[in-house]
């Protein structure tokens, strides 16, 4: 009858209210993360894209698209108590710095990583040029380097906080720090079985990180979008929106399973 704040299931149910408002204004969930919505107009080429984690929602729109936001504001309204924070620069410890003349936005978490780093005891620490071990004894886990009995398994387990780290690491790499995903998705192969070495894998990360906390995702504008008048696919085509990139390693991993990567590339910004 009542959802309690805090638990299970007040999430499901603000999710439940928030998107019957949502439908009601007429946008969609997207298939692929119902937590983003969208609406397109049925002429002229406008848009509103709405982010939402939670109660925070940030919404992307053209010019053509403002009538949406409009629109979607006053049906929230109706429902519920919103507050417009402007322009987003803050979001979910993650910096927007957005300049719309010369078509530049950078999506940085610099503070955020600074603050993994005095978390762990990492600021001081040596910095390295790679997250990861690539060459030597230290390249691969083998069976040597797991605990031997549970006993052990426990004590490591209390000695490291394995899990607390690779979750801010992870929180770092999908959104901002795609150039740590590599490194942190090996790490997280071996979480269940914690060992000296996965807590020197990790920690390899956070020293690499302590050298480019300031690094982030770049989208620019290509110079040819200024030129736009009609829609992107009809001036440049599909091989112009959209690119992709994609590697295996031919079964050369432990048990001879082959690890795929690929990436996508939207106007020549990375988005996967």
């Amino acid at each position: 009858m009542k959802a309690l704040y805090g638990l299970h299931q007040a999430s499901r149910v603000w999710q439940k209210y928030l998107k019957e408002h949502f439908i009601r204004a007429g946008f969609k969930p997207y298939c692929k993360d119902e937590a983003v919505y969208y609406r397109w107009t049925k002429c002229g080429g406008g848009y509103c894209i709405v982010g939402t984690h939670v109660d925070d929602m940030v919404p992307g729109y053209n010019e053509k698209g403002r009538v949406l936001r409009d629109h979607l504001w006053k049906v929230l309204c109706q429902g519920m108590r919103l507050v417009n924070e402007g322009d987003a620069t803050w979001v979910l410890k993650t910096q927007i710095i957005h300049d719309p003349d010369q078509g530049v936005t950078k999506i940085s978490q610099t503070s955020y990583t600074e603050e993994i780093l005095l978390r762990f005891g990492y600021m001081d620490a040596k910095p390295v040029d790679y997250p990861g071990y690539d060459q030597g004894s230290m390249a691969e886990m083998v069976e040597d380097d797991y605990p031997k009995t549970p006993g052990e398994a426990e004590e490591m387990a209390r000695k490291y906080p394995f899990r607390e780290l690779l979750g801010c690491l992870w929180w770092l790499a999908i959104i901002s720090r795609s150039d740590i995903l590599p490194a942190t998705q090996k790490c997280s192969r071996y979480i269940s079985r914690p060992s000296e070495k996965l807590w020197k894998w990790l920690t390899r990360i956070l020293r690499y990180l302590l050298g480019t906390t300031n690094r982030g995702l770049v989208y620019k504008r290509p110079d040819w979008m200024v030129q736009l008048q009609e829609s992107p696919l009809r001036f440049g085509g599909v091989g112009r929106l959209l690119t992709g990139a994609a590697d295996a390693s031919y079964a050369d991993a432990p048990g001879m399973k082959t690890t795929l990567g690929f990436c996508l590339y939207v106007f020549g910004n990375l988005v996967d």
